[in-house]
Protein backbone atom coordinates (compact mmCIF):
# COMPACT_ATOMS: atom_id res chain seq x y z
CA UNK A 1 0.00 0.00 0.00
CA UNK A 2 1.48 3.41 -1.22
CA UNK A 3 2.49 5.68 1.74
CA UNK A 4 -0.71 8.84 0.73
CA UNK A 5 -3.40 5.66 0.88
CA UNK A 6 -2.69 4.50 4.81
CA UNK A 7 -4.91 6.14 7.23
CA UNK A 8 -2.72 7.94 10.25
CA UNK A 9 -2.93 5.70 13.69
CA UNK A 10 -4.45 8.99 15.32
CA UNK A 11 -7.73 8.74 12.89
CA UNK A 12 -8.23 5.38 14.01
CA UNK A 13 -8.03 5.96 17.54
CA UNK A 14 -10.55 8.78 17.29
CA UNK A 15 -12.79 6.75 15.17
CA UNK A 16 -12.56 4.18 18.34
CA UNK A 17 -12.99 6.56 21.18
CA UNK A 18 -15.91 8.16 19.49
CA UNK A 19 -17.36 4.81 19.04
CA UNK A 20 -16.71 3.76 22.71
CA UNK A 21 -17.32 7.27 24.06
CA UNK A 22 -20.65 7.41 22.09
CA UNK A 23 -22.70 9.91 24.25
CA UNK A 24 -19.94 11.61 25.94
CA UNK A 25 -18.92 12.63 22.02
CA UNK A 26 -22.42 13.36 21.11
CA UNK A 27 -22.31 16.05 23.95
CA UNK A 28 -19.55 17.26 23.29
CA UNK A 29 -19.97 17.43 19.42
CA UNK A 30 -23.56 19.36 20.50
CA UNK A 31 -21.56 22.02 22.97
CA UNK A 32 -19.12 23.01 19.97
CA UNK A 33 -21.86 23.63 18.14
CA UNK A 34 -24.16 25.69 20.34
CA UNK A 35 -20.53 27.64 20.60
CA UNK A 36 -19.06 28.29 16.81
CA UNK A 37 -22.42 28.49 14.67
CA UNK A 38 -22.32 28.07 11.03
CA UNK A 39 -22.93 31.81 9.97
CA UNK A 40 -23.50 30.08 6.07
CA UNK A 41 -25.81 27.34 7.18
CA UNK A 42 -29.39 29.48 6.89
CA UNK A 43 -28.03 31.20 3.65
CA UNK A 44 -27.04 27.42 2.14
CA UNK A 45 -30.45 26.45 2.62
CA UNK A 46 -32.13 29.36 1.53
CA UNK A 47 -30.01 29.30 -1.91
CA UNK A 48 -31.14 24.94 -1.86
CA UNK A 49 -34.81 25.55 -1.47
CA UNK A 50 -34.53 27.85 -4.55
CA UNK A 51 -33.23 24.90 -6.56
CA UNK A 52 -35.76 23.15 -8.56
CA UNK A 53 -34.89 20.03 -6.81
CA UNK A 54 -34.78 21.56 -3.03
CA UNK A 55 -38.47 22.91 -4.35
CA UNK A 56 -39.72 19.47 -5.11
CA UNK A 57 -38.19 17.77 -2.31
CA UNK A 58 -40.04 19.89 0.18
CA UNK A 59 -43.08 19.75 -2.01
CA UNK A 60 -42.92 16.07 -1.67
CA UNK A 61 -41.90 16.10 2.32
CA UNK A 62 -45.43 18.14 2.79
CA UNK A 63 -47.40 16.03 0.74
CA UNK A 64 -46.24 13.02 2.52
CA UNK A 65 -46.90 14.78 6.23
CA UNK A 66 -49.83 15.79 5.25
CA UNK A 67 -51.30 12.57 3.93
CA UNK A 68 -49.80 10.67 7.28
CA UNK A 69 -51.70 13.45 9.07
CA UNK A 70 -55.15 13.15 6.73
CA UNK A 71 -55.25 9.22 6.64
CA UNK A 72 -53.84 8.43 9.98
CA UNK A 73 -51.28 5.93 9.12
CA UNK A 74 -49.69 3.95 11.79
CA UNK A 75 -46.15 4.11 10.59
CA UNK A 76 -44.54 0.69 9.51
CA UNK A 77 -46.92 -1.46 11.58
CA UNK A 78 -48.45 -2.88 8.46
CA UNK A 79 -45.57 -2.30 6.02
CA UNK A 80 -44.43 -6.02 5.31
CA UNK A 81 -48.50 -7.15 5.25
CA UNK A 82 -49.31 -4.14 2.78
CA UNK A 83 -46.38 -5.09 0.19
CA UNK A 84 -47.02 -8.29 0.60
CA UNK A 85 -50.72 -7.26 -1.01
CA UNK A 86 -49.12 -5.28 -3.79
CA UNK A 87 -46.96 -8.51 -4.25
CA UNK A 88 -49.91 -10.61 -5.00
CA UNK A 89 -51.83 -7.72 -6.87
CA UNK A 90 -48.75 -8.21 -9.22
CA UNK A 91 -48.87 -11.83 -9.14
CA UNK A 92 -52.55 -11.66 -10.44
CA UNK A 93 -51.27 -9.55 -12.97
CA UNK A 94 -48.82 -11.62 -14.51
CA UNK A 95 -50.88 -14.72 -14.11
CA UNK A 96 -54.04 -13.38 -15.69
CA UNK A 97 -52.60 -10.76 -17.67
CA UNK A 98 -54.96 -8.37 -17.18
CA UNK A 99 -54.26 -5.23 -15.18
CA UNK A 100 -54.70 -5.58 -10.69
CA UNK A 101 -54.76 -2.28 -8.23
CA UNK A 102 -54.65 -2.41 -4.69
CA UNK A 103 -57.53 -0.48 -4.04
CA UNK A 104 -58.77 1.35 -0.72
CA UNK A 105 -62.01 0.39 0.46
CA UNK A 106 -62.76 3.46 2.04
CA UNK A 107 -60.94 6.05 -0.29
CA UNK A 108 -58.58 7.92 1.34
CA UNK A 109 -60.69 11.15 0.13
CA UNK A 110 -63.23 9.77 2.24
CA UNK A 111 -60.97 9.40 5.26
CA UNK A 112 -60.33 6.05 5.40
CA UNK A 113 -56.83 4.88 6.04
CA UNK A 114 -53.72 3.42 4.42
CA UNK A 115 -53.70 0.09 6.28
CA UNK A 116 -54.29 -3.91 5.51
CA UNK A 117 -58.32 -3.99 6.55
CA UNK A 118 -58.63 -1.20 4.40
CA UNK A 119 -57.35 -2.57 1.31
CA UNK A 120 -58.58 -5.07 -1.53
CA UNK A 121 -57.30 -6.11 -5.09
CA UNK A 122 -59.73 -5.28 -8.15
CA UNK A 123 -58.83 -5.15 -11.78
CA UNK A 124 -58.06 -2.15 -13.13
CA UNK A 125 -61.12 -1.50 -14.97
CA UNK A 126 -63.19 -2.29 -11.60
CA UNK A 127 -60.59 0.18 -9.90
CA UNK A 128 -61.15 2.80 -12.64
CA UNK A 129 -65.00 2.42 -12.52
CA UNK A 130 -65.39 2.61 -8.57
CA UNK A 131 -63.00 5.57 -8.34
CA UNK A 132 -63.59 7.32 -4.96
CA UNK A 133 -66.66 5.93 -3.79
CA UNK A 134 -67.84 3.59 -0.87
CA UNK A 135 -69.19 0.32 -0.47
CA UNK A 136 -73.10 0.09 0.26
CA UNK A 137 -72.54 -1.43 3.40
CA UNK A 138 -70.46 1.62 4.61
CA UNK A 139 -73.26 4.16 3.53
CA UNK A 140 -71.64 4.63 -0.14
CA UNK A 141 -73.56 3.97 -3.44
CA UNK A 142 -70.65 1.18 -4.82
CA UNK A 143 -72.33 -1.87 -4.74
CA UNK A 144 -70.30 -4.47 -2.38
CA UNK A 145 -68.83 -7.52 -4.43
Amino acid sequence: MREYMKIPKNVERKKQYRLDNAEQASKTNIAYKKAHPDPNKDAMIAAWRKTDYGRSRMAFYARLRYARKKTGMRGNEDREEIKAIYVEARGLQDLFGVEFHVDHIIPLSKGGKHVIENLQILTGKENRRKSNRMPVSLGGNWPDA
